[in-house]
């Protein structure tokens, strides 16, 4: 498969991302993960394999992957792309340059609070899968549109660009203020990246922290962690956030 594309109108994202401007690239592979549910919009990863190797450079890089199973929640991010933009007599503007936008993710709690009354989102009768990760702004009328899926989200740890989500759904109309949409969370599917990834995917970057390697002679160390296929997760009940497992009804 190859793609071609203009200089300005588009541009190419694989997830984990990379961009790839002014050029033809061929495409080998697609993997579109086996828990994809496009009712309900969960799981919305797929993986681009490419012919040969994308040459890096000071302008052409990839985004780090996260650290398995980091929430980011609460975390200022910067989300992009070339979807559409303002509405001009109710309809939706094409994007002629990248479009940029900072915006901040929320508890699960919280995004659960949008969609739902606030006894479901507290009883747990309602709760949002983990692999979305939602993020929006409180103060601005910026956010993702139609266009925009696939695109990045980042967080900047000071040093690197991290690759936290992929942007996968819009709720209502784009860029409402106070209104969060949907990521595909990247840290909750660090395995499956993994496993298709590349020989650099495998051992540097997706490669597990030690404090969350384990096996029968090195048990998990922090609290509410268990061993499972030789990487310490968090008990059932408990989810990491800022690195520690912590009960999901605090």
């Amino acid at each position: 498969m190859s793609w071609k594309y203009n200089c300005n109108s588009f541009w190419v994202i694989f997830k984990p991302i990379f961009f790839f401007h002014c050029s033809e690239i061929d495409v080998q592979t697609i993997h579109i993960h086996p828990l994809y549910d496009a009712y309900n919009i969960l799981y919305d990863y797929a993986i681009l394999k490419t012919q040969k190797s994308i040459p890096f450079s000071k302008t052409v890089n990839a985004a780090c992957l996260p650290i398995p199973d980091d929430e980011y929640q609460s975390q200022t991010l910067q989300t992009s792309g070339w979807g559409k933009v303002s509405k001009r007599w109710d309809m939706y503007l094409n994007a002629h340059a990248l479009k940029t936008a900072t915006i901040k993710s929320i508890q699960s709690k919280d995004c659960c609070r949008q969609f739902n009354n606030d006894f479901d989102c507290n009883t747990h009768n309602v709760v949002i899968d983990d692999s979305i990760l939602c993020a929006g702004s409180a103060t601005e009328k910026v956010g993702v549109c139609f266009g925009d899926s696939g695109g990045p989200l980042i967080y900047d740890n000071g040093t690197h660009g991290i690759l936290v989500g992929v942007t996968s759904y819009v709720v209502g109309a784009c860029g409402t203020l106070g209104v969060v949409d949907g990521f595909a969370k990247v840290s909750h599917q660090m395995d499956w990246i993994r496993d298709l990834g590349d020989e650099y995917v495998r051992t540097c970057s997706a490669k597990l922290p030690l404090d969350y390697q384990c096996n029968q002679s090195k048990l998990c160390s922090k609290d509410n962690e268990h061993c499972v296929n030789n990487k310490c997760q968090c008990k059932y009940g408990f989810v990491r956030i800022n690195g520690d497992c912590l009960g999901r009804c605090l």
